[in-house]
């Protein structure tokens, strides 16, 4: 039996393994919160006393004994964690570590195929989500079925841009922040950047993604950039991680309500494919994107029951 939490830039999410069944999944607003054992209290008063095992996964590297994040304002220890809460065990991964080894357990109900391909069992899996950020994880097959996933801050790798537009916008990036990095296209932050580019105007993401599905011209516009490019990284992490066992795509934004539909017209395949003299192969790469919410939770359960040795 173990707590399992997953913590996003926006938002939190809770649930008790009970040694047989994943309990009720509880979310949370982050900025309602001040500090991580805020929310924790949070929870512990809605559910009563929490198990001494805790696995968290965190939007950023998780080999530390104290974290803070660049899309999240809270910092804490493991240190601490254990000495307010009382926990025996706390075992931290990255996000997108966790949501990789969800895959394997996956359903045909789960996930909806938008490029057809031939996966290969024995090739690696590659995971990206754009939500608060972007998050990418590789999930490497081993013998008799098992799976290790492997940690990766590919969400900050450099963007190329291919076009006059694209040009404006990272200029634009690159004057703000300093540096392109993928992130600061492919996001929510992302696609507030690129519509401020494109309309000279600011708004929130989620105001645009909701009026780019009730068919605002401006707004559908900087949502299908931010998913060129989005095809565009993707197709280069895949050749950096030679996935020819599959792309999977989660995250907030495309499980937004109406976005697929638009996603569906997109230049995502069309750039993911677009790899010069490796094109032929990326053409063979089959890719899902995840639209059953909160699948993470099966890879915490997961990566929790092979670590229960430590916990």
């Amino acid at each position: 039996m173990f707590l399992m939490a997953d913590m996003g830039g926006t938002n939190i999410r809770f649930a008790v393994f009970d040694g047989k069944k994943i309990g009720t999944i509880t979310r949370y607003k982050c900025a309602d919160f001040p500090h991580f054992s805020d929310v924790l209290n949070a929870y512990r008063d809605k559910v009563g006393q929490l198990p001494d095992s805790f696995i968290l996964d965190v939007p950023g590297p998780s080999n530390r004994k104290e974290y803070d994040f660049v899309n999240n304002p809270w910092h804490f220890s493991i240190k601490q964690l254990k000495k307010e809460f009382a926990f025996k065990n706390v075992f931290i991964v990255n996000d997108f570590e966790a949501a990789a080894m969800a895959v394997p357990f996956l359903t045909a109900k789960d996930v909806v195929q938008v490029k057809n391909g031939t996966a290969q069992a024995s090739s690696p899996k590659l995971i990206t989500g754009a939500g608060t950020g972007l998050g990418v994880g590789i999930l490497v097959p081993l013998e008799k079925g098992k799976y290790k996933a492997v940690h990766s801050e590919g969400g900050h790798i450099a963007v190329c841009d291919t076009t006059e537009q694209e040009t404006k916008i990272k200029n634009f990036i690159v004057k703000k922040y300093g540096r392109a990095s993928a992130e600061r296209f492919i996001s929510g932050q992302g696609l507030q950047n690129i519509y401020q580019v494109l309309t000279g105007k600011t708004e929130k993401a989620e105001k645009i993604i909701q009026n780019a599905t009730n068919k605002d011209a401006l707004s559908q516009k900087a949502l299908l950039q931010m998913f060129a490019f989005w095809g565009d990284v993707t197709g280069d992490l895949a050749l950096m991680a030679g996935a020819c066992g599959g792309v999977y795509l989660s995250g907030g934004v495309i499980q937004m309500d109406g976005v697929l539909d638009l996603f569906k017209k997109s230049e995502f395949l069309k750039r993911f494919e677009n790899k010069g003299r490796y094109s032929k192969m990326m053409k063979l790469v089959p890719v899902k994107v995840i639209v059953k919410k909160d699948t993470v939770f099966r890879g915490l359960k997961s990566i929790g029951l092979s670590e229960k040795q430590n916990f």
